[in-house]
């Protein structure tokens, strides 16, 4: 199964590069808006769910988070030739495309999320910051983000999916989903709690 989701989404993307605009600014934005868009089916990115954090996730509901998202995104611009890193806040991931001497931030849990007025920002982190017992004080309201490497956005991904198994009672699974976020997590890039 994994295969085949695999070969899906490589051709689902491939198509989505294939008909993008060539100049880079261009590209970037109109990849994200395709990527929302209904391309020989459904939308990649239909509605955001917190707990779907992973490309699996994406593929076969079309849910999505702040992380997926952003991965997803990653990948269909590096396959686009757009260069696009991750970044973190606390409690929210999102892209940002290089282009020249310019930094664009990509929101990537909204359609019109490429470089999106600061209101679309604001959204976009407040619908990532966690609900119910899990609160935590947001200590950096006016940050721009860490740029961090694929290892980063991954140990997140694994973090995420570490909360979620603890949440349903499943510790075993959580202890060794957070391990995994531990070893992935640069030293430079750990979290500050």
């Amino acid at each position: 199964e994994l295969a085949a989701l695999t070969r899906s989404l490589d051709a689902r993307l491939g198509q989505i590069v294939a008909e993008l605009p060539a100049p880079p600014a261009a590209r970037g934005r109109a990849l994200l808006e395709r990527l929302y868009a209904a391309n020989a089916g459904r939308p990649l990115l239909q509605s955001y769910e917190a707990a779907a954090t992973t490309l699996y996730d994406v593929v076969t509901t079309g849910h999505y988070n702040c992380v997926s998202s952003t991965t997803l995104y990653l990948l269909a611009a590096r396959r686009a030739g757009v260069d696009a890193r991750p970044v973190l806040l606390p409690s929210h991931a999102r892209a940002l495309v290089v282009l020249g001497g310019r930094r664009v931030v990509v929101e990537t849990t909204t359609r019109n999320g490429f470089d999106a007025p600061p209101s679309v920002s604001r959204e976009a982190q407040d619908r990532a910051r966690p609900r119910g017992p899990r609160t935590r004080v947001d200590l950096y309201a006016d940050e721009k983000g860490t740029e961090v490497d694929w290892n980063a956005l991954l140990a997140v991904t694994y973090g995420n999916l570490g909360i979620v198994a603890e949440d349903h009672g499943d510790t075993v699974l959580a202890a060794a989903l957070l391990a995994r976020e531990a070893t992935l997590t640069p030293p430079a890039q750990a979290a500050v709690v």
